[in-house]
């Protein structure tokens, strides 16, 4: 990335809440008309159970479809995360419709699980980076980091390369890696449970 482009990003984006850094995303891809988003439910879950499901299957899904107008106003998914009940998130999928033609396209995410350190930190990014990833962000929420990057993978095949190759990565959160490989779809959170305390937030730039 060009230094004039990460400082404009920075200045933009770190330190920001997730559902900003979402809307930053979309603005970026002129080419997106709809974004696909679900509401979810925190349940309480043992240790063993949290690793077999995803957390999208750890209650009722119901997906939200948004027009790309409706999230760059931003009033919409404000709407939304407001009055949600508070053991309820909205989480962005990894797949957006491009164009009148509603062709798919995936938005390369992935979680890394491992200590909140700086160092920690800088591993994930140079993690990234030899898996081709040029543009996206970094947040933290409960315990782990979430990237999702801002080039959108326009084929199927494309987005299971990714994966694949996020399968060679020792950082990164390998449960979450197979249930999207497993279901065929991931979701990150973009908003907080108001009955706790974490809230997503750009924490670095890719």
């Amino acid at each position: 990335m060009l230094l004039k482009e990460r400082e404009r990003l920075s200045e933009t984006l770190l330190g920001k809440q997730a559902k900003e850094a979402f809307k930053f995303f979309v603005e970026e891809n002129e080419k997106i008309s709809w974004v696909n988003l679900v509401i979810y439910q925190s349940l309480p879950l043992d240790p063993q159970e949290i690793q077999q499901k995803p957390i999208w299957e750890t209650g009722d899904l119901l997906p939200v479809y948004l027009k790309r107008k409706e999230i760059l106003a931003g009033e919409m998914l404000e709407n939304l995360i407001t009055k949600l009940p508070a053991d309820k998130a909205v989480g962005m999928k990894s797949t957006v419709s491009l164009g009148k033609k509603q062709m798919r396209a995936y938005i390369p995410m992935i979680a890394f699980q491992g200590p909140q350190t700086a160092d920690f930190l800088c591993q994930i990014k140079a993690d990234l980076k030899t898996i081709g990833q040029q543009k996206g962000v970094i947040l933290r929420v409960e315990g782990f980091f979430h990237y999702f990057g801002f080039e959108l993978l326009r084929t199927r095949r494309s987005w299971e390369k990714f994966l694949g190759n996020c399968c060679l990565l020792d950082s990164v959160d390998r449960h979450y890696l197979g249930h999207q490989l497993v279901t065929g779809m991931g979701i990150l959170r973009i908003s907080p449970f108001k009955d706790k305390p974490d809230e997503p937030r750009v924490v670095e730039l890719l």
